[in-house]
C-alpha cells in the first residue's frame, strides 16, 4: 500500500479537499490532475493546504506564495490579501525529457 498523507472524507481529521490553516476563505475554481486553481482571501499570511500528497513537481504557476510540503500534503505559504492561485504539476524527468526532445528535433 502506498504511503499517503491525504485523507478521505470519511476519515478522522479530514478538513476538506482544500483549506487554510488560518482565517480566510479558499474556493477551488478549476481542477485537473496536473493543474489546480483557487481563489483565496486571507486577512493575514497563512498556508493553503491541498488534500493531495506533496511532490516537488508542484509549482506555483500564478499568484504569490511558495509551494511547500505541509505534513506530506501540498501546501502554499501565502501572504495576506485576495488572489487567484494556479498550481501546476510537471515532474522533473518529464521536463528533462521534453528539453532533450526539443533540443534534438529539427
Amino acid at each position: 500500500m502506498p504511503d499517503t498523507q491525504a485523507l478521505g472524507y470519511n476519515q478522522a481529521g479530514y478538513r476538506g479537499e482544500q483549506y487554510l490553516l488560518g482565517p480566510g476563505k479558499v474556493t477551488l475554481t478549476h481542477w485537473t490532475p496536473n493543474v489546480l486553481s483557487f481563489d483565496v482571501e486571507a486577512p493575514a499570511s497563512t498556508v493553503l493546504i491541498v488534500n493531495q500528497n506533496y511532490d516537488p513537481g508542484w509549482r506555483l504557476a500564478q499568484g504569490q506564495g511558495t509551494v511547500i510540503s505541509s505534513t506530506g500534503l501540498i501546501g502554499v505559504d501565502i501572504p495576506a490579501g485576495r488572489q487567484h492561485l494556479v498550481l501546476a504539476y510537471g515532474s522533473r524527468p518529464f521536463r528533462i525529457g521534453l528539453g532533450i526532445t526539443l533540443s534534438t528535433s529539427h
